[in-house]
């Protein structure tokens, strides 16, 4: 094999392919990444096993071949080459061989690879249902739910993210029994997808790979998810399980509601929160009095803070105290894109609905920490 290829091109490629690799994995092989030319292309492959993707890369192809190379070390050389084009090629002895064409760089690289027959064949993915949606749509659909995600690998159900597609609505939920989040985008579609529930390590490099501009395709089958993402392909097993009857735990009305500027009210949490910890026991509360919001947190250990934000929408003459996460909160807040949010409740002990103005279509309900005396 021997092909020249840009920098750039080349070290996104493999770093989307390293970013597969886990460290957990028990063959060796699995910490390296699947070189092979095709169609005069390069193609980059790597899997864990669980999950795989192929990455084509334009390049100018010289002779044909495949090879295999440790992922981490390749991306390294790869990273410190000047930004220009490099020759890759392929000894009689695999090696691989890697030049930068900088006139400037003499720096030459030899690494051993290992032939492809060694390499884990991947399956065949059988693609039953397929849909089509802008990347804009599903990198924001992503963003809003994932945070949401249980990181306790006890609850295998709910350690990922559940996707459906009803009645073109195209649907995206999280929670870890704790929180829940879920976003909906309509869909101009006769395909129905039952749920399926995502790894959240896949949806991660799904997010990192969309850009703003142009389709994506999604393809399930029984077992499997497939992303088409303009020249890369992502394949992953799904989780297996059922998932929480979300629809429950939603509050079918709310008594209070309160209107808030969306920046405003992220800044004065973030300022509030330094004084917190890293836990998610770490304790935010809002005061809601009418016209007023208060922010507070004490730590014993740090000290305290406080900011009140004015002129906020609460139009009760009772007070309303309600306690959060600062974690789950911020994580809440910053999901919100639009100018204007919306905070519904009913008690100081209740989950509380936090909404975009004029969207139905995302919500993110969080959990209280239960107030004490002290607080």
């Amino acid at each position: 094999m021997n092909i020249l290829a840009t920098k750039e091109k080349l070290l996104r490629s493999i770093q989307l392919a390293e970013d597969i690799i886990t460290a957990k994995n028990t063959m060796s092989i699995l910490s390296n990444i699947l070189l092979e030319t095709i169609d005069d292309m390069l193609q980059i492959t790597s899997t864990d096993l669980e999950t795989a993707i192929k990455i084509h890369v334009d390049a100018d192809v010289k002779k044909e071949g495949s090879i295999t190379v440790f992922a981490k070390k390749f991306a390294d050389i790869i990273r410190e080459l000047p930004n220009d084009d490099i020759e890759i090629h392929v000894d009689e002895n695999k090696y691989l061989k890697i030049q930068s064409k900088n006139d400037q760089v003499k720096a030459q690289f030899k690494l051993i690879g290992i032939p492809k027959n060694d390499y884990p064949i991947l399956p065949e993915f059988k693609k039953d249902k397929s849909i089509k949606v802008p990347q804009n749509v599903f990198k924001a659909m992503i963003r809003k739910s994932i945070f949401s995600v249980s990181k306790d690998d006890v609850q295998v159900n709910i350690s990922g993210v559940k996707l459906e597609l009803k009645n073109k609505k195209l649907t995206l939920v999280a929670t870890d029994a704790r929180r829940l989040s879920l976003i909906s985008y309509d869909l101009d579609t006769k395909t129905e997808i039952d749920e399926v529930i995502i790894p959240q390590k896949v949806l991660s490099e799904v997010l990192k790979i969309l850009n703003d501009e142009g389709d994506m395709e999604i393809s399930v089958s029984e077992k499997q998810i497939y992303f088409k993402i303009d020249n890369i392909e992502l394949f992953s097993r799904l989780i297996d399980g059922k998932f929480p009857d979300y629809q429950q735990v939603i509050p079918q009305s709310f008594k209070k509601k309160a209107f808030l500027f969306t920046i405003k009210i992220l800044n004065a949490v973030k300022r509030v929160s330094i004084i917190t910890t890293e836990k998610q026991s770490s304790k935010i509360i809002l005061k809601f009095t009418k016209g007023n919001l208060e922010i507070k947190t004490n730590d014993p250990d740090i000290g305290e803070a406080k900011e009140s934000v004015e002129n906020i929408v609460y139009d009760y003459d009772d007070v309303f105290e309600i306690a959060f996460s600062s974690e789950f909160l911020l994580d809440a807040l910053k999901a919100v894109d639009t100018e204007n949010m919306i905070f519904s409740m009913n008690t100081g002990i209740g989950a509380i609905a936090v909404r975009e103005e004029n969207n139905d279509n995302f919500l993110c309900l969080i959990m209280p920490i239960k107030l004490s005396n002290a607080d």
